[in-house]
């Protein structure tokens, strides 16, 4: 029993030094979704990571994957998943499911809501995904409530590899968690507003928006854990947050 804890708390760790990477390249303008893509991928043990928005979302109109960003494939593959997305997105079953729900699950896990006798029966997955050699898929909706649009974060295992295992999706489902709270910002969306924080302060959250624990701020800036502690308490009150995740978004703000 002891075991699947010690694995838990390191996969939430590995979640948030992830978040913290993307947040970094993030606010220096670079590449920040071929790097989640990448972290992605490695949580879940994928061969293919796509990171993409999804207009038309929760609307009578199909669902259409726009800015989208992939990594994994070799050259040839991607070229047929790339087709795929251009012609075909709007078919595929797990999407179709996904968009037409009213209660959607923030983690979709093919394999779950798309039993494989419908999944390997479906033209689309025989045409594109096996050509791509690509196969079970896992989807994180990062949706900001009322919108109509989302972004999105999908997994693919290789034709090959198997189905995702619990762990891969207690993996996926924390980056979700972790990535939900600053959606917004990620899309452009996010607010220029400033907060007067102090020099401390902002030391605090950025170190904290860097993937780094309490005890590790305090480490790197010579103070006591339970300073940092107050500190975090303080930039939660100053900046309207109430969680980690909330407490990032505040930071790439």
């Amino acid at each position: 029993m002891v075991a699947p804890k010690r694995e838990q708390l390191s996969t939430e760790r590995r979640v948030l030094l992830a978040v913290g990477e993307v947040g970094e390249v993030f606010v220096a303008k670079g590449d920040w979704r071929s790097l989640l893509c990448d972290h992605a991928r490695s949580l879940t043990n994928a061969s293919m990571g796509v990171v993409c928005e999804v207009q038309g979302w929760n609307s009578e109109d199909h669902a259409r994957p726009t800015r989208v960003t992939d990594t994994g494939l070799d050259s040839n593959a991607r070229k047929v998943f790339v087709s795929y997305l251009a012609d075909r997105a709007c078919a595929d079953p797990l999407l179709e499911k996904i968009v037409s729900s009213p209660r959607m699950p923030r983690t979709w896990l093919r394999a779950r809501h798309v039993e494989d006798a419908n999944w390997y029966a479906t033209p689309y997955v025989q045409e594109y995904r096996r050509k791509a050699h690509v196969d079970d898929m896992m989807l994180s909706v990062l949706a900001p409530r009322g919108e109509t649009c989302a972004m999105c974060i999908a997994v693919h295992r290789a034709w090959s590899d198997g189905q995702y295992t619990p762990s891969d999706v207690r993996a996926m489902q924390l980056l979700q968690q972790a990535l939900q709270g600053w959606s917004q910002v990620l899309m452009g969306e996010h607010s220029t507003k400033e907060h007067n924080l102090t020099p401390r302060l902002a030391q605090v959250l950025e170190l904290l928006a860097k993937g780094k624990s309490e005890k590790q701020v305090a480490r790197e800036l010579g103070i006591s854990a339970h300073t940092v502690h107050m500190h975090v308490g303080r930039l939660h009150k100053l900046l309207g947050v109430s969680n980690r995740a909330e407490l990032v978004a505040a930071a790439l703000k």
